[in-house]
């Protein structure tokens, strides 16, 4: 968070800095490191959003239905369609599609508008396709302790017929106490990345995941982070990654 804040963040007329969310100075943009959930048990971040100012001060802004994945399914559901592709016209929602991997939230097939593969009625029937047939990653949705960090991610392709079924009853079973979605696996491109560490220089054939970070609030793009990882399809900020500022001038 130090990087980010001195790196990324900081520039012309802004100057970031790093500190527990506990040290956060009032009536001061504070943009957060944290997820939502985190409201229900840490009291520190609690405080934080018991206050008027809540809205204003912090970015990302409150908002927890943007960290519910589920909303992803919604543009593969076929009871949006028609809505979707009117408020986004045929070329934004193509264009969102063409982005988005079909995705489609456990207990809701029914709605999934491709249809699920082999023309399989529920998730935990992918348990009897090939792991070719597959290559699907499965997610604890929004509002978990398990939806962050990549904890709770299971590549079903990489797993035993056995365990898919297990993973898709246990999310099957539990899909009214929390949601859990499934979501097409696309592999990333390898790229060239290079480090120093305490050794010297250090050249890895990484896959990466750009985050950008907007604030509504100020108005503004206040960077890209570029995250790449090496040796796992997990692309997440970890002791393995390497992660750096992109440049947006």
């Amino acid at each position: 968070m130090d990087f980010l804040a001195q790196k990324v963040f900081s520039g012309d007329y802004r100057d970031w800095q790093a500190a527990h969310v506990s040290e956060a100075i009032k009536n001061k943009p504070i943009y957060r490191a944290h997820y939502l959930v985190e409201y229900l048990s840490d009291v520190a971040v609690r405080g934080l959003y018991d206050t008027p100012s809540a809205q204003e001060q912090v970015i990302p802004s409150p908002t927890p239905q943007f960290e519910e994945k589920a909303i992803l399914a919604f543009l593969w559901d076929s009871r949006f369609e028609e809505h979707y592709r009117g408020a986004l016209g045929n070329a934004g929602f193509d264009f969102l599609r063409s982005v988005i991997p079909p995705t489609w939230v456990v207990g809701e097939e029914e709605h999934f508008a491709l249809g699920l593969p082999g023309n399989l009625s529920g998730s935990i029937d992918l348990a009897s396709l090939p792991r070719s047939k597959r290559r699907f990653v499965l997610k604890p949705s929004g509002f978990s302790q398990d939806s962050s960090w990549s904890e709770g991610v299971s590549f079903l392709h990489e797993k035993s017929r056995d365990d898919v079924a297990h993973l898709l009853g246990r999310a099957s079973f539990n899909s009214t106490q929390q949601l859990y979605v499934v979501q097409e696996f696309n592999e990333g491109v390898k790229c060239a990345m290079s480090y120093d560490n305490t050794e010297g220089a250090v050249s890895i054939q990484a896959r990466v995941r750009l985050t950008p970070y907007f604030s509504t609030t100020l108005g503004e793009l206040l960077g890209i982070k570029a995250t790449g990882c090496e040796g796992t399809q997990l692309i997440h900020a970890s002791t393995a990654s390497v992660n750096t500022a992109v440049s947006i001038k």
